[in-house]
């Protein structure tokens, strides 16, 4: 009795076992998201995506759009043959959804894994794209940071570096009227550092008065120079 009772058991072990070997083998090739875990930098900016970072096969793939715009190239999508054709200053890449043939400058290149459609949102391979637009990468273990440099100086400017950044794009010579660019602190927007400035417009004359312009953000790098439209005249 207690041997076939045993012998049933068995039956049953080896039945739910190999139901669960069956599922897998026949289960699709998953992705990986790494949803809040791999972060992409490049030139110390954090990149945000609406779809995150996806790891295939080894390899990190992102949203095509926000990789090549921040790279500083332009992007086209050709719905017929499903292909992306990315451009910048004499650099060409194409790559179609699903190949693992890429086009670069006229040359074949072979990817280890093709751009793919994952959530109604094209990804692209970011080693392959960035290395290919002439910027290298690095990848940190530890923080779990893709590092892009885009090889153009990135080092952190000095504050009266980003004062004559100022001074050069709204400063002027106009009669009676004297500029004085103040520093004001740092700030941080979009995941970037920044100076900011005020702007005093000193008018001389039967008219004399002291008005404020500003703020104006500077990026540390010296890339970025914006300013704030909703403050920009402030009488004083």
């Amino acid at each position: 009795m207690k041997i076939r009772s045993m012998f049933r058991l068995l039956i049953i072990i080896l039945f739910c076992s190999l139901m669960i070997v069956s599922t897998w083998w026949i289960m699709p090739p998953t992705y990986v998201f790494a949803q809040n875990n791999i972060r992409v930098t490049i030139d110390g900016g954090l990149l945000s995506f609406d779809v995150p970072p996806t790891i295939r096969n080894g390899r990190t793939l992102v949203p095509m759009r926000a990789i090549f715009e921040r790279l500083g190239a332009t992007v086209d999508w050709n719905e017929a043959t499903r292909t992306i054709t990315a451009r910048r200053s004499d650099q060409t890449i194409q790559l179609t959804i699903g190949s693992n043939n890429a086009i670069v400058n006229g040359r074949h290149v072979n990817l280890d894994v093709p751009a793919e459609i994952i959530n109604n949102r094209t990804l692209v391979p970011i080693r392959f794209i960035s290395e290919s637009l002439g910027a290298h990468v690095d990848w940190s273990a530890d923080t779990q940071t893709v590092a892009i440099s885009t090889g153009t100086p990135n080092q952190r400017i000095t504050q009266d570096e980003a004062r004559r950044i100022v001074e050069q794009r709204y400063v002027s010579n106009i009669a009676n009227v004297q500029f004085s660019v103040q520093f004001f602190e740092m700030v941080t927007q979009n995941n970037r550092e920044y100076f900011s400035f005020m702007i005093g417009i000193i008018y001389r004359g039967e008219n004399a008065r002291t008005s404020w312009a500003g703020p104006v953000f500077v990026s540390i790098d010296g890339r970025e120079l914006l300013d704030d439209n909703t403050s920009w005249l402030l009488e004083y």
